[in-house]
């Protein structure tokens, strides 16, 4: 709550890295200062851990909630609003063809030379399979491509002994270029991957947003969802053989996934990451008929200050000199007397 309080004057787009029960928090603490009332601030929020339609729910609450509460409307706070100023960035989901892989997987598992076997009690389960053995068997593939197309260019000029297989699969300087100068793979879970001249692969990740599709679960129900509405592009450069382009300036580009889709934001458009004028309204030049007029107004207002103080100056001496006059008039007792 602190650190909010000292930087909700100074900032807008918040970028939250931590598990899911924190950033939880962190929105309703954000929700119950009024922060996303009027749609101004964002959080974004990062996750490795690859998307599922099954789990994506935990960034908008709590596994562990109240009893009473049957719906995500029923929660404390604007539970809409909050959601829509909340944009996560995860691991894309692996195509559907993916399925077969984590199949084959589970079964060579138990295979020699590894023997994983599966206890029997645990039979009902069905054992996961982290997306990092895709990105092993991309690995493995990609190797033994590049070395298979170097064995075929060598076999050209010289018969392929022993020796020479052995000296072209140790260079893997070669064999790593030569991965770089395809471009781009397609990996195992379905996407096409693009390579940089670095050798540093774009990553496939979707950002959430809360779209309004219903979701149930036993007791529990809500109106809206995180969904995929966007992706991340590496841009095709222009010449592919230009390497004078520093690295830091290949920032992939923002896309929505679908032609003509839009994220639903908290207020009528997206947070900015600072107000038009400014936070200390420092970027708006101030209108000079401003300071004219708070000039004239102090002016007027010493005048009339003026006026007032010689006013009663004036009818304080026209009192006194009224009540010294009528002293005059009056017969002393001693005279009726005599």
């Amino acid at each position: 709550i602190l650190v909010i309080q000292k930087t909700m004057n100074r900032t807008r787009i918040y970028v939250f890295l931590g598990n899911s029960n924190q950033l939880v928090d962190m929105m309703t603490t954000m929700d119950g200062m009024q922060l996303f009332a009027k749609g101004e601030y964002l959080v974004i929020s990062a996750d490795m851990l690859t998307y599922s339609a099954k789990v994506s729910n935990k960034y908008l609450w709590r596994a562990e909630k109240p009893g009473n509460v049957r719906t995500c409307t029923e929660l404390p706070g604007n539970f809409e609003k909050r959601s829509r100023s909340l944009l996560m960035i995860v691991a894309s989901e692996p195509h559907k063809s993916f399925e077969n892989f984590t199949h084959k997987v589970r079964e060579y598992t138990q295979k020699e030379p590894f023997f994983f076997k599966q206890p029997s009690l645990f039979d009902q389960f069905v054992k996961y399979v982290s997306i990092y053995a895709a990105y092993l068997y991309d690995s493995v593939q990609l190797y033994a491509w590049a070395l298979d197309k170097l064995l075929k260019e060598e076999q050209r000029h010289r018969p392929l002994t022993s020796d020479v297989i052995r000296d072209v699969a140790s260079n893997g300087t070669k064999i790593i270029q030569t991965i770089i100068n395809n471009r781009t793979y397609h990996s195992i879970a379905g996407a096409t991957i693009k390579i940089d001249e670095h050798g540093d692969s774009e990553g496939n990740f979707s950002v959430l947003a809360l779209k309004k599709v219903q979701y149930e679960e036993a007791n529990f129900s809500c109106p809206f969802r995180l969904l995929p509405v966007a992706h991340f592009q590496m841009s095709q450069p222009q010449n592919t053989n230009d390497t004078s382009q520093h690295r830091n300036d290949d920032i992939p580009e923002f896309k929505l996934s679908k032609v003509g889709s839009s994220i639903d934001w908290a207020g009528t458009d997206r947070p900015m990451d600072e107000p038009s004028c400014g936070f200390m309204n420092e970027h708006c030049t101030k209108d000079d008929t401003h300071i004219m007029s708070m000039v004239v107004a102090g002016i007027l207002a010493l005048i009339l200050f003026c006026a007032g103080v010689i006013t009663m100056s004036i009818y304080r001496k026209w009192k006194i000199e009224l009540e010294i006059e009528g002293l005059l008039w009056k017969i002393d007792p001693g005279d009726i007397k005599g």
